[in-house]
């Protein structure tokens, strides 16, 4: 993915899914502090998901998945408090489920099923209905 999609800097929404993007998705785009809206998925990228991400304070829907990232959920995702929706399924990503994301401060839709994910699943609300084996 090109870098200087991170430079428009009056982003509010942002879909590219399906176009098969690869690479990894630039660091400055955790910068866009208008954006409310973020859509990566169905494409080819990889590497680790930014944990820049987690500074779009104004972010409601977040979704990356189909995609082949490596390692794990950013921690600070748990700080997004707005979001409304976390869809990071398909994705390969590995690792535990980062506390954060136990009990977020609004009402969260997380999906990361279909992932490597290991650990307890966590028991906060955003969990109430997720088993082991879908993660």
């Amino acid at each position: 993915m090109p870098r200087e999609v991170g430079l428009l800097i009056k982003l509010l929404t942002f879909d590219l899914s399906s176009n098969s993007l690869n690479g990894s998705i630039p660091g400055s785009m955790g910068n866009r502090h208008r954006l409310y809206y973020f859509n990566l998925s169905c494409n080819s990228l990889s590497q680790k998901i930014p944990d820049g991400l987690s500074k779009l304070n104004q972010l409601s829907e977040l979704d990356l998945s189909s995609n082949f990232f490596t390692r794990g959920i950013p921690s600070a995702f748990g700080n997004l408090q707005i979001l409304e929706m976390l869809n990071l399924s398909h994705d390969n990503l590995s690792g535990l489920i980062p506390k954060g994301l136990e009990d977020p401060p609004g009402s969260l839709l997380i999906d990361i099923s279909f992932n490597n994910l290991e650990g307890p699943v966590p028991k906060g609300m955003a969990f109430a209905n997720i088993t082991v084996e879908q993660l």
